[in-house]
């Protein structure tokens, strides 16, 4: 498929997207939102993807919603909600992808940006990276499932803290609330993140994608009858896996597994 706002490569079984509008700060137009959500689309679909590495182009990653877009007086109170829900749908496909998902934030993560970078399993961040959840700086309410997924972060007084402040803060900031996971100099976000992926990229896909569905539930549901169910059908379905007969196999040998996948 070709795409006019995203770039996406594939290589050694990793699925790279590049939000690829700099000269708008990758803020989200219809057409991104319409082309992010077809690319997780494919990839769900995609055996060949193991990993996604999300990141943006320029000096941003995503200044969130195109607010020219947003403000178009043609634009009206059913496209407005039909635009966020289609934002929201992209953070919903990448939470519940069964692969793992890194966002690379190179710049600043802010409104929806701030959503879609949380949206990821793993946010490895640049030195140069902000993140803000700036909705209230234009009177809006957080989205792209945020709401969901900020709280589960940092915990509910800092998150609406956080929401109601507008504030904008630096990746060591980010780091320190749990936010990031690390944070590299700018010319190695990259290198870090598809070295990351490459990591990840040849572990056993289905318990990899088990765990990721489990460990959603979890803070979901809340409830620890519940998760050890889930546990159990998922080990049952480990164990009649290949990757599983292929790690014991190289434990017994002393050597490190090669795993093929789903």
């Amino acid at each position: 498929m070709t795409y006019e706002t995203i770039i996406v490569k594939q290589e050694n079984n990793i699925t790279k997207i590049t939000i690829n509008r700099p000269d708008a700060m990758n803020s989200l137009s219809p057409t991104l939102v319409r082309e992010l959500n077809a690319a997780f689309d494919d990839i769900e679909g995609d055996n060949t993807t193991k990993v996604v590495v999300l990141t943006g182009a320029g000096r941003a990653f995503c200044a969130g919603g195109d607010l020219q877009s947003m403000s178009d007086p043609n634009m009206g109170s059913i496209a407005s909600r039909d635009f966020v829900h289609g934002a929201g749908k992209v953070a919903y496909k990448m939470i519940n992808l069964q692969k793992p998902v890194i966002s690379a934030v190179n710049g600043d993560a802010v409104g929806a940006g701030f959503g879609l970078a949380l949206a990821a399993d793993i946010v490895i961040a640049s030195e140069k990276a902000r993140f803000g959840a700036i909705f209230v700086r234009v009177g809006l309410v957080p989205d792209t499932g945020l709401s969901y997924t900020l709280p589960r972060i940092v915990g509910q007084a800092k998150a609406k803290e956080l929401c109601w402040a507008g504030d904008i803060i630096d990746a060591a900031e980010a780091q320190r609330l749990g936010i990031v996971t690390k944070i590299v100099p700018a010319e190695q976000l990259e290198s870090e993140a598809i070295g990351l992926a490459n990591k990840l990229a040849i572990g056993p896909s289905r318990s990899m994608g088990l765990t990721k569905m489990i460990m959603n539930k979890s803070i979901a549901l809340g409830n620890l009858d519940a998760i050890i169910e889930y546990e159990a059908e998922a080990q049952a379905l480990c164990f009649q896996d290949e990757d599983f007969k292929e790690g014991i196999k190289a434990f017994r040998e002393k050597r490190q597994p090669k795993f093929k996948g789903v």
